[in-house]
């Protein structure tokens, strides 16, 4: 089976043992709670308390206040932009975006309560806010695309121009009527973004040939294919190169994972022709094919599903699953 040697992969970073994780992982939660609860003037001693460890524990992960506040909004990050493929998993997509931006509002107002510390760790041209924004981006683009394939959403936005209407979230008054007036808000988003779409309602209920709802657009045959045949044109001959390789299918599209990463023959095909092929069962298509930007929540979606699908094998694929390059095809009628 092509799901790439586990002896080819390369770690960049030494992981830290499992307690030093889970240790590291409650003071970020803790963190989090402590500026949401008591803003930039949450003592470190209180956010060790919470994490259930000592102070010392806490310097070990996080040598100064400033580490810990940069650390600690990265994290609230993370959990908002894998928010987006979790909320995709369980409804319908324009559900799953109004329960986003309901999250994108929670990282708001965790990252008003932060305020001086933030900027005091971080300057307001640093590369971490670029790299966040991109990453924010990126999840939302995953949502519209999934509302404008199964037509519950619509096809003419671009997400960082939704971006710019949400946050206007930020310019609203502070106080307890806050989080009442963003849910209002969102939902005049929302509800702008489903407007010229024909019939929601059926959109979402009726069921494609497979019996699969279109807000969940999932051909049968794939989902029951162990393994797929992906053609790609030799960047140098010219000539097809065909492989056999695992696969995790979500919304309309495949998502692979390259081991050797960009080292892969197929890889590198790709890079320089996006037009592919796939085989599934009896089924063939052909699709546009592109590497998906680390971090990003289609990234960590495509590295679940694939590990979802195959953790029964004998094979350790925690660190495939964890360091390989993700790849999703797309086909026609919503490639971009």
């Amino acid at each position: 089976m092509h799901h790439e040697s586990l002896a080819d992969l390369t770690v960049t970073d030494r992981p830290l043992r499992a307690d030093a994780q889970r240790n590291r992982d409650k003071l970020l939660a803790a963190a989090t709670e402590a500026f949401a609860a008591d803003g930039e003037d949450a003592a470190l001693e209180a956010v060790a308390e919470r994490a259930g460890v000592g102070i010392g524990t806490l310097y070990r992960h996080f040598p100064n206040r400033d580490a810990l506040v940069v650390a600690a909004y990265q994290h609230e990050v993370d959990a908002l932009c894998v928010a987006a493929a979790d909320y995709l998993a369980a409804q319908p997509a324009d559900e799953a975006l109004r329960a986003w931006t309901q999250r994108f509002a929670d990282y708001v107002a965790t990252k008003r309560r932060m305020g001086n510390a933030l900027r005091s760790a971080a300057a307001s041209d640093s590369p971490l806010f670029a790299s966040t924004r991109e990453r924010i981006i990126g999840a939302l683009r995953l949502l519209l695309e999934a509302g404008a394939a199964s037509g519950t959403l619509r096809s003419d936005v671009e997400p960082k121009d939704v971006l710019r209407v949400i946050n206007g979230i930020w310019y609203l008054p502070d106080g307890p009527q806050w989080r009442e007036d963003v849910g209002r808000m969102l939902q005049l988003v929302i509800d702008g973004l489903r407007y010229g779409v024909p019939d929601r309602a059926a959109a979402v209920a009726q069921p494609l040939m497979d019996g699969t709802p279109a807000g969940q657009r999932r051909p049968a045959a794939w989902l029951n294919e162990p393994f797929l045949y992906l053609t790609t044109v030799g960047r140098r001959t010219g000539r097809a190169h065909r492989i056999e390789i695992w696969f995790g299918a979500r919304g309309g599209r495949l998502y692979l994972l390259a081991g050797s990463r960009e080292r892969a023959d197929w890889v590198r095909n790709l890079q320089a022709n996006a037009q592919v092929t796939v085989e599934l069962g009896d089924e063939s298509h052909v699709g546009l094919a592109r590497l998906l930007e680390a971090g990003a929540a289609e990234d960590q979606l495509a590295r679940e599903l694939l590990l979802a699908k195959y953790s029964g094998s004998e094979d350790d694929l925690d660190e495939w699953g964890r360091t390989s390059l993700a790849v999703v095809v797309a086909f026609p009628a919503e490639a971009s």
